[in-house]
């Protein structure tokens, strides 16, 4: 049973390193993952994307400063399409479960202690191919917490955890470049289906959108279906260049360079009741200039 374990900054690694190697001990066939685990020389965007969809249980290790970072959440929105969200556990390591915001809030959460791991071991357990019975279970956590307890309270009083709530543990540039290669990614897979999609007639395209199941399944859709659904619908109102689409823990999101125009709104308006749902609609030209500095920067000085 492949479990992924989620974090960002070096005081959530470090816990989460340690209870990587503390879960095998409850549970045999728990096989956790972490990304620091990615050996040297592997392309660590498509081991992580391998890890997401074959998982079967997501922790993410949360902090009061790393909650609202972008990759913690984009995590954490692949891992909810990939699981049932109630195998997905935000893991509070130095803040309360009613301090934890959405979209992370939205998950059924555990604080890291004793009571909150045997909610998560149990909950493991549940999903295992041969599960143990809770009577085994609460003797095996007797005797293996307090080793975990002691590594994480000695990670605790670190110098790391000191300066966690005043100090961000990745560059926000960083953070920009992981997220734009994530984009480029969705974008390629969606010019190939888009691809297939051109090859469709007009009257096949009426029968799809006229079919009535076609609002029950479009509510399941994912990041790639999601985003050529919106492109489908954008094509010819608004530059392909000029939106990001995204799909997470909080519903569907769109982000605009520049304040979406009056057929954009309209296409918005339409895909809303396609899909059964509400879309987020945010403008953030910042955002959008920062992806356009690092693709510049990418892009070698005889093709600029």
């Amino acid at each position: 049973m492949r479990v992924f374990l989620s974090w960002s900054g070096d005081y959530s690694r470090q816990v989460a390193a340690a209870v990587k190697g503390w879960l095998p001990y409850l549970i045999n066939e728990v096989e956790p993952f972490m990304s620091s685990s990615i050996e040297a020389g592997t392309r660590w965007q498509a081991e992580i994307s391998t890890q997401l969809e074959a998982t079967d249980f997501g922790i993410i290790f949360v902090t009061a400063d790393n909650q609202a970072k972008p990759w913690l959440n984009f995590e954490a929105g692949a891992l909810a399409k990939s699981v049932s969200a109630s195998h997905v556990v935000p893991l509070a390591i130095n803040l309360g479960l009613a301090d934890i915001e959405n979209p992370l809030g939205q998950f059924q959460g555990q604080i890291l202690d004793e009571a909150g791991m045997k909610s998560i071991v149990r909950a493991l357990n549940a999903v295992a191919q041969k599960p143990l019975d809770d009577g085994m279970i609460d003797k095996l956590l007797s005797k293996w917490w307090p080793e975990l307890h002691e590594e994480v309270e000695a990670i605790k009083s670190g110098p790391l955890a000191q300066t966690a709530l005043i100090q961000a543990e990745r560059p926000e540039r960083e953070i920009l470049e992981e997220l734009l290669a994530t984009v480029r990614g969705l974008d390629r897979s969606q010019r190939s289906i888009s691809h297939d999609v051109d090859q469709l007639s007009r009257q096949a395209r009426v029968d799809i959108r006229s079919d009535p199941g076609f609002t029950r399944h479009a509510r399941l859709l994912g990041q790639r279906e999601f985003n050529e659904f919106v492109n489908l619908r954008m094509k010819n109102r608004v530059d392909l260049d000029d939106y990001v689409t995204s799909v997470g823990p909080g519903g569907y999101s769109i982000w605009f360079r520049s304040p979406p125009n009056r057929m954009a709104r309209r296409a918005i308006d339409l895909i809303e009741r396609e899909i059964g749902a509400e879309i987020i609609v945010d403008v953030n030209p910042k955002f959008f200039n920062q992806i356009q500095e690092i693709n510049e920067e990418d892009t070698p000085d005889e093709m600029q």
